[in-house]
């Protein structure tokens, strides 16, 4: 099961491009047009290019095929088969023209995109765009989004760690001493790195996850048992009913009292 969250209607922080080609001019020319939508960062080869990728943990990467050290197709498939960044959409770049030779490329490396040079840039645009679920130069606005199955547009790759993320949250949600701390322990990933990639996939941020869902929780307690307000906080993982009821009210409009007696009140007219 997906839990339910509430998506904000634009992107909170600038998206970030790592740029991995050994070519000078390549990487001038891309940061220059980039520079003013994303924030750019360069690096010289595959090695260094993997490096940055586990380091700077950019939104998305464009990669080029020849390489000398490690070759693009090599960068990818290791960024890919890395937890890690494995998330991280990818566009290669690649003075082979025929589609032979681009299909066994995508099977190989596992990228998202593959791009033959010479390119247009305003295509290299749109296709970022479109790998990224809130670009700098998406128009998208999601409001209020459920999440309550299994979303198709997440990739393969990302499934198997959104079920752990949400089963964790499900299973340690009523700990008050349960955070993204330690569900970062447990995912064996940092902070930023988890902050990234649920921005990426959800656009909100982990500790909003474990609040909404909390919440959630507690409006189904109030509304299907006869728990008190205090029993009600410390079920749904808060260790004060005070910072329960003002977070409660904050989400729906009414204090945890008035939302119960109201929304029963509701059930019981609506049976009469």
């Amino acid at each position: 099961m997906y839990i339910s969250i509430h998506r904000s209607s634009g992107c909170m922080a600038r998206a970030s491009v790592l740029i991995i080609d050994d070519d000078f001019e390549i990487r001038k020319c891309l940061k220059d047009e980039l520079s003013p939508y994303y924030t750019v960062v360069e690096a010289t080869n595959g090695k260094d290019g993997l490096e940055k990728a586990s380091h700077e943990h950019p939104s998305f990467i464009i990669c080029d095929i020849m390489m000398p050290d490690i070759d693009g197709v090599s960068v990818c498939r290791s960024i890919k088969n890395s937890q890690l960044t494995q998330h991280i959409p990818i566009i290669l770049l690649t003075a082979k023209a025929s589609i032979e030779e681009q299909i066994d490329g995508l099977k190989r490396s596992k990228a998202e995109q593959y791009i033959s040079k010479p390119f247009h840039i305003e295509y290299l645009k749109v296709c970022i765009n479109n790998l990224l679920p809130c670009s700098a130069d998406s128009n998208m606005n999601n409001d209020d989004v459920k999440v309550l199955e299994k979303d198709n547009s997440i990739k393969s790759s990302d499934e198997r760690f959104i079920s752990n993320y949400n089963r964790m949250i499900e299973d340690h949600y009523s700990d008050a001493k349960f955070n993204v701390n330690a569900m970062c322990e447990s995912l064996f990933i940092s902070r930023v790195h988890l902050h990234r990639k649920i921005r990426t996939i959800y656009n909100t941020t982990p500790s909003e996850m474990i609040s909404e869902y909390r919440l959630k929780e507690a409006e189904r307690l109030l509304l299907t048992t006869s728990l008190s307000i205090s029993e009600v906080a410390f079920r749904v993982g808060f260790n004060s009913s005070t910072n329960f009821s003002k977070t409660f009210k904050k989400k729906f409009g009414l204090s945890p009292t008035s939302y119960s007696a109201i929304k029963k009140s509701d059930s019981v007219l609506k049976k009469d």
